[in-house]
């Protein structure tokens, strides 16, 4: 039986054409399986006509277009017969040992065309009709990695907390929804955990100004404003006599050229850090004015390949609501000690929630969830967690967290992160048949992943001591005793 620890499946793109693969699963053989990626193959030629068709069509998109692409995109992997079945076999591995599965993407500088392609879609079929890969598992996680061919991944340091964040909202208007984002990061600043700092419609060296300060730079710096194919749009600097000239302007009846803007492209923009290197940079277009594929892609590689160890960026449009609860659970995530593609991977499977205004419920059927586009040179937490920051339960610094800090929701034990049920009052905390973990326990009647039936087991204790939903199913199934 494998040790209990993640399993991580390197999927490397050497070029455009070459790919090699290679696990940590224990095995004699440890030299990377290769293989070629066929450009002209039907698979590729479909997967890239419905990457177009899902960038251009919007709401109309449905879960079957997007298991369509993501089983065109699997096949574009694992074309060849001896990668496919080594994947394969590490995947069937984790699921019978109840191991993490970690699938990284690793994209060299020579591997544009194929980093194009939405991979946050790659579906992986099995015996149930299968999943997406970015999430829609327990205990599997899909990031993608930017190396050069000539290094290894970099280090990322993890600071001290709070996390320091520069909200930069280099928006031409007041929109209402940069506001609303704007609030929403705000709105997570703590003491102990986020400090938030907004900085409104800056110039290029006003924000170079501002991340380059020595040792008072951001640890994110997030970016909220329009964006263009291969940079995005700031405000431009005022001239001598802009003052008098624009008041010319407006007597004459006409507006300011190019509403005050101007374009800094990709290039220019990893110039903001030579002087400071943020841990994490969030481009954020805003809604209505999502680049296109090239755009987002160009400049989050161009940042990454900069030395800047992770990039999020927005691949599609999204509206304001949606890019709040993206925000919220990303930053909660990282507060906690989560990796940077942890908090990615939380974030997705929030967008992945189905609406229920309709009456009916399906999850994983939008392309929400493949929205956010995580570049990272490693995955790693940002800032330290909770407990190994110090307070009541932390540990001597540099020794991991302890793992029992989950409490039951029925009794209150605290529990193992790895517990599949409580072991005071038995309550079910996993699904025996996929490994999904319940949501909220206390009153799942059914697994959401799978649809398998949820075996209660009876509590012989207080009630009193039970969360109150879950006190009015134990009397009402008569299994609480006086």
């Amino acid at each position: 039986m494998p040790e209990k620890k993640d399993v991580v499946c390197t999927i490397r793109f050497q070029s455009d054409d070459d790919i090699a693969y290679q696990d940590t699963l224990p095995k004699q053989d440890m030299t990377p399986a290769r293989g070629r990626i066929d450009r002209n193959s039907l698979s590729w030629r479909t997967a890239e006509v419905l990457s177009a068709w899902v960038r251009d069509s919007a709401d109309q998109i449905r879960r079957t277009e997007l298991e369509l692409l993501g089983r065109h995109l699997y096949q574009v992997i694992f074309a060849d017969g001896k990668i496919r079945g080594l994947f394969e076999v590490a995947y069937k591995t984790c699921a019978e040992f109840q191991l993490r599965l970690k699938v990284e993407l690793q994209f060299t500088p020579d591997a544009r065309s194929v980093a194009e392609l939405p991979w946050e879609f790659l579906h992986m079929p099995d015996e149930l009709g299968g999943f997406f890969l970015a999430g829609e598992r327990d205990k599997i996680q899909l990031i993608r990695l930017a190396v050069r061919a000539d290094q290894d991944t970099q280090e990322v340091e993890i600071t001290e907390r709070p996390l320091r964040v520069l909200v930069a909202t280099c928006s031409p208007d007041t929109a209402i929804d940069v506001q609303q984002i704007l609030a929403a990061v705000r709105a997570l600043s703590s003491a102990d955990a986020i400090e938030v700092t907004p900085l409104p419609d800056p110039t290029f060296d006003q924000l170079l100004q501002t991340v380059s300060q020595p040792r008072l730079g951001p640890h994110v710096l997030h970016i909220v404003g329009h964006g263009q194919a291969g940079g995005m749009l700031m405000r431009r600097a005022a001239s001598p006599g802009a003052d008098a000239k624009a008041e010319a302007r407006r007597l004459a009846g006409l507006g300011e050229p190019q509403n005050g803007r101007v374009f800094v492209d990709a290039e220019t923009v990893t110039s903001l850090f030579r002087m400071h290197r943020p841990h994490l940079v969030f481009l954020h277009s805003c809604d209505g004015d999502a680049p296109s594929l090239t755009s987002v892609y160009s400049t989050a590689r161009a940042i990454v390949y900069s030395s800047v160890p992770a990039v999020v960026a927005m691949q599609y449009e999204i509206s304001a609501g949606a890019a709040i609860r993206f925000v919220d659970q990303f930053y909660r995530e990282l507060a906690e000690g989560r990796s940077v593609g942890e908090a990615v991977t939380a974030g997705r499977c929030d967008l992945a929630r189905g609406s229920e205004e309709t009456g009916i419920r399906r999850d994983w059927a939008n392309r929400m969830f493949g929205t956010p586009v995580a570049y990272l040179c490693r995955d790693a937490p940002l800032v330290n967690s909770p407990l190994a920051a110090g307070g009541p339960g932390s540990l001597v610094p540099g020794l991991p967290p302890p793992t029992a800090r989950l409490a039951c929701p029925r009794c209150g034990v605290a529990q193992g992160e790895a517990a599949r049920s409580c072991g005071k009052c038995g309550l079910q905390l996993v699904c025996d048949r996929c490994g999904a973990r319940y949501g909220q326990p206390a009153t799942s009647r059914f697994c959401s992943n799978c649809g398998v039936q949820v075996t209660q087991v009876p509590w012989s204790g207080r009630p009193e001591a039970a969360s109150a939903p879950d006190r009015l199913y134990l009397q009402g199934s008569q299994e609480v005793t006086a």
